[in-house]
């Protein structure tokens, strides 16, 4: 992985800028952004259901659904390299469509676990803490 330098100084790999151009690009609600960015196999955890969702349509629709009702935002707080996989431990918030209010509960502390291929994020993966995301050894 070729480290980069991300605009506040912090080094990064490849992996951990995509992942970060990628909640930047989520955040302005830029979906067909976040897709690019999403290997077309891709396969995304739909906690509601606790469903697996796979390639670049259903998570579209699963995502549309959501910002029907809410406009969500996502603070990365820690990005750890995990082999080839990267660890992001992220603030969610959410906030209600048309006036803006916050939702209540809104803050939470989620962290995901990020695999890669073709250069592109193929599978997140959702725990409850930062130590199980590192203990797994499935990738």
């Amino acid at each position: 992985m070729t480290p980069s330098t991300e605009p506040s100084g912090v080094q990064t790999t490849n992996r951990e800028a995509l992942l970060l151009q990628t909640v930047a690009h989520f955040n302005a609600g830029d979906l067909d952004a976040v897709l690019e960015r999403l290997h077309p196999e891709v396969e995304w955890p739909d906690l509601a259901t606790d469903q697996i969702l796979h390639g670049r349509d259903e998570v579209r629709a699963y995502w549309e659904r959501q910002m029907r009702a809410l406009r969500p935002e996502i603070t990365p707080n820690e990005v750890v390299p995990a082999g080839e996989d990267v660890i992001m431990v992220n603030t969610q918030r959410a906030f209600e469509r048309g006036n803006g209010k916050e939702m209540v509960p809104s803050v939470v502390v989620v962290v995901h676990r990020y695999s890669f291929r073709d250069g592109l994020i193929f599978r997140m993966r959702h725990f409850r803490s930062l130590e199980a995301a590192l203990a797994i050894d499935d990738v």
